[in-house]
């Protein structure tokens, strides 16, 4: 492996070879404890998120909207979006109905992550709006434990994982195919004084 990082993604997978178990991305639970994830259990997650987008048919320069407030998972997700080749469109769920319709429809993402199921539900409420968003996945539940079930970023993971079981190479030869110099992020502004 050269050791001058290209993506953002050899910049973690080093990391986790050098310091396996040190933990991060640390939250206070509702104990008051402060946990996190060891960079091998970051880096397991962003390569298993990474392989389902991949085997979900995501495809290079699709665009993703990032639906999430602050949360130790939001690294994982907006990697493994970025390393699968697409583009985050990440937005706090703050957002208004009006700017959701605008940022899904002009970035005409197919995909969407969205922080919980409220979200989610937000989203299909609106989705006659922006026609060409395909799925839904949603990340976490209460305290930033991550969903389960279909639609969700668990679901995805598990599909990775089978992935990378039948060809270890998968993440390898996507990032083959993908130039570091392409767009990563398409940010929106607030759109406090018109549309974002």
């Amino acid at each position: 492996m050269n050791d001058t990082p290209k993506y953002f993604y050899d910049l973690i997978q080093q990391t986790a070879l050098k310091f396996p178990d040190k933990e991060s991305f640390r939250k206070r639970d509702s104990s008051g404890n402060f946990v996190g994830k060891t960079f091998r259990e970051t880096l397991k997650q962003i390569d298993e998120l990474t392989a389902g987008l991949i085997e979900s048919k995501v495809a290079i320069g699709d665009k993703i909207a990032f639906l999430c407030d602050a949360s130790p998972n939001w690294i994982v997700i907006d990697c493994a979006i970025v390393t699968s080749g697409a583009v985050s469109v990440p937005r706090g769920t703050d957002v208004t109905d009006d700017d959701i319709i605008y940022i899904l429809s002009h970035s005409e993402s197919k995909f969407a992550i969205v922080q919980k199921e409220k979200d989610r539900a937000r989203l299909l409420k609106l989705k006659r709006k922006f026609p060409k968003l395909k799925q839904v996945f949603v990340i976490e539940k209460e305290n930033f434990v991550l969903a389960q079930g279909k639609g969700t970023i668990s679901e995805l993971m598990n599909k990775g994982e089978l992935a990378l079981k039948k060809d270890s190479k998968i993440i390898q030869k996507r990032k083959s195919k993908t130039n570091p110099k392409n767009m990563a992020t398409l940010i929106y502004t607030s759109g406090t004084t018109g549309s974002p």
